[in-house]
């Protein structure tokens, strides 16, 4: 869609499941895309999201892997990003560079939500159009998900699960309301509804430093 259409088709070998599949029902697709460090599942509800270089594991004494836990679900290890009104939508590629794609999603052929992963980057630059953004994890506040920063425009969110820990960092452009956040699904708004997901590089408690 978008300028993507006016182009012959893209496809690249860490995204080009978007241009050829688009989106991955929940519960039934697990393709994946990897924009290392972040390594995204795009689903017909939004993106699943988790850390590469987190989740590497010693497979055999050659070889090393990360081997997506429950990769058929909506959320396991990480956070999965929604949206409130739209729950079965489509997923497009609609830009690419180099470097990057940015992932469309739409609802009867109306865009709801996009979001542009770059190679190499820890951020994932989110645009909602429709409805809010919706952040969701596997649990509510326990020993596997727990808060670790509010701000008045952001928001540090921890997950743990099977053993693979992660630090993420939803910043909305402006003043953002975060509602509900000691739940597995945490409604975020703003004016502008653009937001970034960051993934921070640590297994431990971000330094002020980090989140700043």
């Amino acid at each position: 869609v978008g300028e993507a259409a006016s182009v012959p088709l893209q496809t690249h070998r860490w995204w080009g499941s978007v241009s050829y599949k688009g989106e991955n029902p929940v519960g039934a697709g697990i393709a994946q895309i990897t924009p290392d460090p972040i390594i995204a599942k795009v689903t017909n509800r939004g993106f699943r999201a988790a850390s590469i270089p987190n989740g590497v594991r010693t497979v055999n004494a050659r070889e090393f892997a990360y081997t997506l836990p429950d990769p058929a679900a909506e959320v396991f290890d990480g956070i999965a990003i929604a949206n409130s009104s739209h729950s079965d939508m489509q997923a497009f590629t609609a830009k690419t560079s180099d470097g990057s794609i940015t992932v469309e999603w739409q609802s009867a052929g109306i865009a709801v939500m996009q979001a542009t992963f770059v190679h190499g980057s820890p951020y994932v630059y989110i645009d909602v159009l429709d409805g809010d953004l919706l952040v969701r994890t596997l649990r509510a506040n326990s020993g596997e998900k727990g808060i670790f920063y509010e701000g008045t425009d952001s928001l540090g969110v921890w997950t743990s699960v099977a053993g693979y820990t992660n630090y993420y960092l939803i910043t909305g452009d402006g003043a953002t309301t975060f509602t509900n956040i000691a739940s597995n699904e945490i409604s975020v708004s703003n004016t502008t509804k653009s937001y970034t997901l960051t993934w921070l590089p640590t297994t431990a408690t971000p330094a002020q430093a980090m989140i700043d």
